[in-house]
């Protein structure tokens, strides 16, 4: 302890006394009014009112005094620094830790198993939260998977047999997960399919086929080039003004719902934020054939021809395993976790990771 400005070392020895003295005072005092309170209590009532010992109590003799007093196990040995559970040394400070490291460990686990099952929608939100919002999180466990499937093989294809067979709500409900998640990729990759027709066949400018005049052609309020496409939209066949004189009312109509409509979305308020869908791009085809038309491996080093269901041979197998072996060493953390430094370095090397795990 550093001294102040213009104290002396005797100054400093008396302070540190005083202190002392000051902090016995109040133990003792703070002794006195606890044995009053588990006087006539049942269990034991140090602490907060939120955070109490709450121990039976037991009568013991205390040959000193000759008297009965009330005595607290756990208090006990609190006080003396040994583990509530073990008779190992508490982890930390004497007379406020209560647990050794291991007793402590596995109490904090127990309580983190009491707060999910009590709040286990908000423990998942949070987890998915966690897990969505970080990339590189997201990226080494996904490394780490994919080197686990390509050096565990038998396993993962055992695992997968089970969940097949294993008619669960669990198993519903990744089912309607790849159901949805399937029904929008197609939707995606329709669209990008139609925009790609129309970038190739573009649409004729559209004339009035009563006046003969070009019409400009709007989608949604904006203004759509002929080159670019109209993903399926199809062009009036007349401009504005032909088509009011020669259907005034069907004209009047419209423009009536098409109030009434935008009066409804005012009164419904704002409409609900579109659920993102991630960008389709087409891929390769995955599978490789040569002159003869023989079934290929599936890298695209290797020309060795595979038979049945096979889509890599036996040596991409084994060395695949063997990068995947040499990715896992470096793995830190329990469990998923994977040093992207050494994976990146390992890339750099010549060794290649597939996204898909076969």
């Amino acid at each position: 302890m550093t001294m102040r400005s213009g104290a002396t070392q005797g100054d400093e020895l008396l302070r540190k006394r005083r202190r002392r003295a000051a902090r016995l005072h109040r133990r003792r005092s703070f002794a006195i009014v606890l044995a009053r309170r588990n006087a006539h209590a049942r269990r034991c009532q140090f602490g907060p009112a939120h955070m109490k010992c709450g121990a039976l109590l037991e009568d013991r003799i205390d040959r000193q005094r000759g008297i009965v007093v009330r005595w607290c196990p756990q208090c006990d040995r609190r006080e003396r620094g040994i583990c509530r559970d073990c008779p190992a040394p508490v982890a930390g400070q004497v007379r406020k830790a209560i647990y050794c490291a291991a007793c402590r460990d596995r109490h904090q686990r127990a309580s983190m198993r009491r707060y999910t099952a009590a709040h286990l929608a908000d423990v998942r939100a949070k987890a998915r939260n966690y897990y969505a919002n970080d990339n590189e999180r997201r990226d080494r466990r996904n490394a780490y998977k994919r080197a686990y499937r390509k050096l565990h093989r038998d396993k993962t294809v055992r695992q997968k047999y089970r969940a097949g067979i294993r008619h669960n709500a669990t198993r519903e409900k990744m089912l309607a997960y790849h159901r949805r998640y399937n029904a929008e990729r197609r939707a995606a990759k329709a669209l990008v399919a139609k925009l790609a027709y129309r970038e190739s066949h573009p649409l004729p400018q559209p004339i009035c086929r009563d006046c003969r005049r070009d019409i400009p052609f709007h989608v949604h309020g904006e203004r759509i080039s002929l080159d670019q496409g109209t993903a399926g939209m199809r062009p009036p066949s007349r401009c504005i003004f032909c088509a009011v004189r020669r259907n005034k009312h069907e004209v009047r109509a419209s423009v009536a719902r098409w109030i009434r409509r935008a009066d409804g979305e005012i009164a419904a308020g704002p409409p609900p934020k579109p659920k993102r869908v991630r960008p389709w791009t087409p891929r390769q085809r995955s599978t490789r054939h040569n002159a003869a038309g023989e079934r290929l491996c599936w890298t695209e080093t290797c020309v060795t021809v595979v038979r049945g269901r096979e889509k890599k041979c036996a040596a991409c197998k084994a060395r695949e395993a063997a990068d995947a072996a040499q990715l896992l060493v470096a793995h830190t953390g329990r469990g998923r976790r994977t040093d992207l430094a050494t994976v990146s370095r390992i890339q750099r090397a010549g060794v290649r990771i597939t996204r898909k795990a076969s």
